[in-house]
């Protein structure tokens, strides 16, 4: 859920907030490369997918990048492409 005070701080500085429909869950005990791997596998058309690149304390930005070729894959054989949101978004 996004709060108000979200929304206005990013448009204060000019950006839309997005909300994400896929988890990687990337971080914690839960950022296991197969784990990650599994999640991303769920990934359908349109999914919006929420990973970190944040400083390895506690998210799992090795075993993320580790879990990114599978899924590259993964969307290859489904006819499928990653893709940068739009700016701005429509």
């Amino acid at each position: 859920r996004m709060r108000r005070c979200m929304i206005d701080e990013a448009a204060l500085g000019g950006q839309r907030t997005v909300l994400w429909s896929l988890s990687a869950i990337d971080w914690g005990p839960f950022g296991s490369v197969r784990r990650i791997a599994a999640r991303l596998n769920r990934v359908q058309a349109g999914d919006i997918v929420l990973m970190h690149d944040g400083r390895p304390a506690v998210n799992r930005p090795s075993a993320l990048l580790a879990a990114l070729p599978g899924l590259l894959d993964t969307l290859a054989q489904r006819r499928l492409q990653a893709a940068l949101l739009p700016v701005p978004l429509e």
